[in-house]
């Protein structure tokens, strides 16, 4: 039976990680994340940690091998591609040990001003690590609301914090790389792989809709439509 193998691709502020997590609790995906695989590494190998410290990022040498390793330890399972692949080569790559599966992009589209309004009054969990959204606490509880508004995480209570990083000026460098890197990504995805285009402008649970109507659409396990 065809396997599944969805790659969650978004600039920065659509809610990747968010989605993924999601997505994880409803179905039995084995996950393949680039920050993952290389906060792993990274524990174990001195050499990757100062690089990743240095702020370079894996080679795709490295990560390639990572990922073959993990699909290779699940062969008969769905995958779930966060972060992975980031560049055409790394795309070429992966492909060719994904022959037998059914391919499914799942592109979270978002403006570059509301990415930048997003990620600018977004806050981290000192604790946690949880990314918290201003936006995404009015669907929270009433104690959860007044535990934001004394700057903690409505989640565990813990202080929040800010990325030094996280502004708008910063924002802007970073969704231009995006751009530059991510649409010949895309454009070469597809020519062998599903496109499904994901409005990640509405709220969280409307955008995890959308990818469940996807999901299902293109599951070969569970669609029943000879699509």
């Amino acid at each position: 039976m065809e396997k599944l193998a969805v790659f969650l691709i978004g600039p920065q502020g659509s809610g990747k990680g968010t989605q993924a997590s999601i997505l994880l609790e409803r179905h039995r995906f084995i996950s393949i994340a680039g920050g993952d695989i290389a906060r792993k590494l990274a524990k174990k190998h001195k050499e990757i940690r100062e690089e990743i410290k240095a702020g370079q990022l894996l080679s795709d040498q490295i990560l390639d091998k990572s990922v073959v390793e993990i699909i290779q330890k699940h062969p008969k399972a769905n995958l779930l591609f966060d972060g992975y692949p980031r560049n055409i080569e790394q795309a070429r790559f992966i492909i060719q040990h994904l022959k037998d599966y059914h391919r499914l992009v799942l592109y979270l589209e978002l403006s570059d001003s509301l990415s930048i309004k997003r990620l600018t009054n977004r806050l981290i969990c000192s604790h946690c690590q949880t990314t918290v959204y201003g936006e995404e606490v009015k669907n929270l509880s009433l104690l959860a609301k007044i535990t934001y508004r004394f700057g903690r995480c409505p989640y565990d209570g813990y202080p929040l914090i800010k990325r030094t990083d996280d502004t708008a000026e910063a924002i802007q460098t970073r969704l231009n790389l995006y751009h530059q890197e991510t649409e010949p990504l895309i454009n070469y995805l597809k020519q062998s792989s599903e496109l499904v285009m994901i409005d990640a402008s509405p709220t969280i649970s409307q955008i995890a809709e959308q990818i469940e109507i996807a999901i299902n659409q293109n599951n070969p396990r569970t669609n029943t439509n000879g699509k």
